[in-house]
């Protein structure tokens, strides 16, 4: 049986392709609520933070996966995912949106200033600016606008193709190395802080139950200890896999 990968910070490039590939096949599901959605995307940032399977456990919204990592739930990671959808296929669907994606050099992408190049995608697609007026056109709610923001930076400030200590210097993102594999991720304290820039009070305590978690003790954009959930913002743009 298909069971929905949990998200972690690895994941985040992975989910948001999937998610785009779930956009264009049309799947897509009545939004939540922003009070809901954002609850749910603060808390895949606290259950990531997580790092053992007491902990995991004790915390009702997260669940220990394969035994090796703490991620959200699976039915509060679906609600996400099927909003993201949504959202992304608003996107897809306008006039600015489909004009960057119709884009296939990195030159001309450059050029239009509605798109932005994604090194790691090889494609154009547009700013969070741009996608922020589709969206809000197309009455997304502010919580899915926070997470597609988002999940721009994964794929361009942050999504290099070439991984350095050069090409990760954004403060946004870090250098994340593990054995002989580095890549470049967005801290966690900037992908609180572009949720909460939407967000506004919804899903207030889970903000701060993520920030705790993580370490963070304000809404300053410093680098956070956790650097595993990073990577599940990506997963929603291929599913963000």
């Amino acid at each position: 049986a298909h069971t929905t990968p949990h998200i972690t910070p690895s994941r985040l490039n992975v989910m948001f392709r999937a998610v785009a590939v779930l956009a264009l096949a049309g799947v897509v599901s009545a939004y939540q609520t922003d009070e809901i959605f954002c609850k749910h995307a603060y808390n895949a940032f606290t259950c990531t933070a997580l790092t053992t399977n007491a902990s995991c456990a004790a915390n009702t919204a997260c669940v220990w996966d394969a035994g090796t990592a703490c991620g959200l739930n699976q039915v509060d990671q679906t609600v996400l995912v099927d909003d993201l959808v949504g959202g992304l296929e608003a996107v897809a669907a306008s006039t600015a949106g489909a004009a960057c994606a119709a884009i296939t050099t990195d030159t001309a992408c450059t050029e239009d200033t509605t798109c932005v190049w994604s090194p790691i995608n090889t494609s154009c697609m547009a700013t969070a600016a741009t996608a922020s007026t589709a969206l809000t056109a197309a009455s997304v709610p502010a919580g899915v606008q926070g997470f597609v923001a988002l999940g721009t930076t994964v794929q361009t400030t942050c999504g290099t193709a070439a991984v350095s200590a050069a090409t990760c210097a954004d403060p946004n993102c870090e250098l994340v190395t593990q054995g002989t594999l580095s890549s470049c991720q967005v801290t966690v304290a900037y992908g609180l802080d572009a949720l909460r820039a939407k967000c506004g009070t919804n899903g207030a305590a889970a903000l701060a139950a993520a920030r705790a978690a993580n370490g963070i003790t304000s809404g300053a954009n410093a680098a956070a200890p956790a650097v595993a959930i990073l990577a599940t913002l990506g997963c929603v743009l291929a599913l963000f896999a």
